[in-house]
């Protein structure tokens, strides 16, 4: 096991990761810090409303993996 030591950095809540690749994404993802473009927040809040409205019904999660695993 190796042991990385990052001072002045941001804090990593990730300690374990299956591979390399794995914590390359991680990685990525910290360090990219983007924001969200005002239309794209504007089109979340308006789905969410959608949602909450019942204009929208949405799936559960239990959908969302079996759609995932058909496309496997």
């Amino acid at each position: 096991m190796t042991t990385i030591t990052i001072r002045n950095g941001r804090e990593i809540t990730k300690k374990v990761f299956e591979n390399i690749a794995e914590l390359q994404d991680y990685l990525s993802l910290l360090i990219s810090n983007k924001e969200f473009s005002d239309s794209f927040k504007k089109e979340l809040d308006k789905r969410e409303e959608d949602i909450k409205s019942g204009k929208e019904s949405g799936i559960s999660w239990e959908e969302v993996k079996s759609k995932i695993s058909d496309l496997k």
